[in-house]
């Protein structure tokens, strides 16, 4: 699993961790910027972290617009599986072609 996955599901994690369910118009990645990153600079009003609203497309969400955290779960372990495959795929074919 790369990096970014791990630091991506541990965000949702986190999102999650005190229920069991997580409401599903309320998840967001926030993070800083390459350029904030870059620079050192401490996030503030006038230099605020990005937000990203995520939504979980095949992920059922029941009427009060909560997603069970199995479902929300599963779709991760799903998703991060089928990049590790492609992954995988692309560094055989590399190495293939190097040989």
């Amino acid at each position: 699993m790369s990096k970014k996955l791990f630091a991506f599901i541990l965000c949702v994690i986190l999102i999650c961790a005190s229920a069991s369910v997580c409401r599903a118009e309320e998840v967001e990645l926030i993070y800083q910027s390459v350029e904030q990153l870059r620079s050192i600079r401490p996030l503030s009003l006038d230099t605020p972290p990005m937000i990203v609203p995520i939504s979980f497309a095949g992920v059922e969400v029941n009427e009060d617009g909560l997603i069970a955290e199995k479902d929300l779960m599963d779709l991760l372990r799903e998703k991060i599986d089928a990049l590790d495959k492609i992954v995988d795929e692309y560094t055989e074919e590399e190495l293939a072609d190097a040989a």
